[in-house]
C-alpha cells in the first residue's frame, strides 16, 4: 500500500508540474482495461469465470534537453502485477542515427504483435524486463539494436553478479512492412521461463526470434517464429510459431490466428489454439474487443492431458 500511495503522489506532481507549466515537456498517457473471461478448461478444475482489470498503466515521458528523454511508466494488473514502477529509462540520441538508452525496459527481443485481446504464446516465452544497456543505429530503413544486461539466471560457473547477457536486433522496415530477426544468448532469464528454471543452470541457452508483418489495403498480416537454440529445462527446446491475419472496416476490425508450441508442456501452454477477434471504436478513446479461443493440450506422453479447451474474453478498454 505505500508503494501504492507513492507512487500516486508521484504522478500527482509531475501531472501538476506539467500543468504548471511543462505541458511542452511533460506527457501523460495511460492506458485501463477491464476484461471478462468465461473459459472452460480441459478439466472441471480448471473453469474460470472472472472480471478483472486487466490493465491500469500511467506513463511519462519528458524532453529532459535536446536529444535526451527519459520515460517512467506505472503498471498494475490484478491477480498478476501489483501497482508499482514497470519501466524507467533514459534515451539520449549523440547524434542523428545512434541513440544510447539505459534503465529499466524491456528488451528488443521478438516482435509479440497481435490484434487480439491475449497475449500471443510467443510474447509468454520470449518477453524480458532487465536492467539494460541498449545502443541503436538507425541507417534510411535498417535499424540496428545491441544490449547487455545482468540476467536474472546465471551459469554455475559464474562467481558474484556478472554481465552475462547480450543480444541484437536487425530489423528493416518500409512501406508498412517489418522483417527483423533478434538474437539473444540468454532466452532462460525471460520473464515467463525464468519461473520454471531457477535462479542458476549449467549452461544458458540462447534464443532466437524471426518475424513479418504487412500491412496492405485493409488487411495486417503477422507472421513470427521464436525458439531457443539450446536446451532450456529438462531436455526442452521451446519455440512457438504465431500466424494472424487481420481486416479493419472503418471502426470495426476482424482478426485471425493461429499459434503452435512445441516442447512447451511443462510452461503450461497448449499445444495450439485458434483465435477469432471482433474489435470496435466505441468513441474517440474507447473500444470494445473479444476472443475466441480454442486450444488443444499436448498429449499425456508430451506431458499434457490430450484434451481441449474453450474460452471466451471480452475487453473494454480506454487510451489517453
Amino acid at each position: 500500500m505505500k508503494q501504492l500511495i507513492m507512487a500516486l503522489l508521484g504522478v500527482a506532481m509531475l501531472v501538476t508540474q506539467a500543468n504548471a507549466g511543462w505541458s511542452n515537456k511533460v506527457r501523460v498517457s495511460g492506458l485501463f482495461e477491464a476484461e471478462a473471461l468465461i473459459y472452460k478448461g480441459y478439466t472441471k478444475s480448471d473453469d474460470i469465470q472472472d472480471i478483472i482489470v486487466a490493465t491500469a498503466e500511467v506513463g511519462l515521458e519528458a524532453s529532459i534537453s535536446t536529444g535526451l528523454d527519459g520515460t517512467i511508466v506505472f503498471l498494475y494488473e490484478e491477480d498478476d502485477t501489483p501497482f508499482d514502477v514497470e519501466q524507467a529509462f533514459l534515451d539520449w540520441q549523440t547524434s542523428e542515427s545512434f541513440t544510447l538508452s539505459v534503465g529499466q525496459m524491456y528488451i528488443p527481443f521478438g516482435n509479440f504483435d497481435t490484434t487480439l485481446v491475449n497475449d500471443p504464446f510467443t510474447l509468454a516465452v520470449g518477453e524480458s524486463l532487465e536492467t539494460v544497456i541498449v545502443g541503436t543505429l538507425e541507417v534510411n530503413h535498417l535499424t540496428i539494436k545491441g544490449y547487455v544486461f545482468n540476467g536474472d539466471i546465471s551459469d554455475v560457473d559464474d562467481e558474484g553478479e556478472k554481465i552475462n547477457s547480450v543480444g541484437i536486433r536487425l530489423q528493416y522496415e518500409a512501406d508498412n512492412h517489418l522483417l527483423g530477426v533478434d538474437y539473444s544468448n540468454n532466452i532462460m532469464d525471460s520473464d515467463g521461463l525464468q519461473e520454471s528454471i531457477g535462479p542458476t543452470v549449467n549452461d544458458l541457452a540462447a534464443g532466437y526470434s524471426i518475424y513479418f508483418s504487412s500491412e496492405f489495403s485493409r488487411y495486417l498480416l503477422i507472421l513470427e517464429y521464436l525458439s531457443a537454440l539450446d536446451v532450456v529445462v529438462a531436455a526442452n527446446e521451446p519455440s512457438s510459431i504465431q500466424f494472424e491475419l487481420a481486416y479493419n472496416k472503418s471502426i470495426e476490425g476482424y482478426s485471425f490466428a493461429y499459434q503452435k508450441t512445441e516442447e512447451l508442456a511443462f510452461f503450461g501452454l497448449p499445444e495450439s489454439r485458434i483465435s477469432l477477434g471482433y474489435s470496435r471504436v466505441l468513441d474517440s478513446n474507447l473500444f470494445l474487443a473479444t476472443e475466441l479461443f480454442m486450444d488443444e493440450d499436448y498429449s499425456v506422453k508430451d506431458g499434457g492431458t490430450n484434451k481441449s479447451s474453450i474460452g471466451l474474453v471480452v475487453q473494454l478498454g480506454i487510451e489517453f
